[in-house]
């Protein structure tokens, strides 16, 4: 199951899965999109990530 349309917040900002290897977002490590930068996290610190709360970004699409 793939959670593209979930806003999490990591690091502070809102945080949007792209992908994994598995393409679930419990797998051993994740891509996520941070603003316009992508970064690689663990599933679990995503998994343990607050959902945002703000306004939903632009690059979040829809």
């Amino acid at each position: 199951m793939t959670y593209r349309s979930v806003l999490k917040e990591v690091d502070g900002k809102p945080a949007v899965f792209i992908g994994s290897r598995t393409g679930r977002d419990d797998a051993e490590k994740v891509l996520l999109r941070v603003g316009d930068t992508e970064k690689t996290i663990s599933g679990q610190q995503w998994a343990a990530a607050p959902f945002w709360a703000g306004k939903r970004p632009v690059w979040a699409g829809k």
